[in-house]
């Protein structure tokens, strides 16, 4: 069974490269990609994925706001959400981007 992937980055060609690396392998199906936070926020409560790649620096609502808006839902959480680049913002609590999996996955991804 692949893992259930969402990307969300502002620029179309960062996710349409992001998702031919992933899917290119057989171990993750993208099932949704999103321009904004509010998106993510939005696709992650309707299809909740088991990981989110989510670009911190996004129009209409950021990564880091839409992360912490994800984080606080009382339902199932992704696995894991990612944040590449998020090092340039110092602010970032990394317990919103990087909790604890949920459920078995492979070594690369936990």
């Amino acid at each position: 069974m692949a893992i259930k992937v969402l990307l969300a980055d502002d620029h179309k060609i960062v996710r349409a490269g992001l998702r031919s690396l992933l899917e290119s392998g057989g171990q993750f199906d993208v099932v949704a990609e999103a321009e904004n936070g509010r998106e993510t926020v939005s696709l992650t409560k309707k299809l909740n994925p088991d990981v989110v790649v989510m670009d911190v620096a996004m129009p209409d609502m950021n990564g880091v706001d839409a992360t912490q808006k994800i984080a606080r839902r009382p339902r199932k959480l992704p696995g894991r959400i990612r944040a590449p680049g998020y090092w340039r913002y110092p602010d970032i609590p990394t317990d919103y981007l990087l909790p604890v999996c949920s459920k078995p996955e492979p070594k690369d991804i936990c």
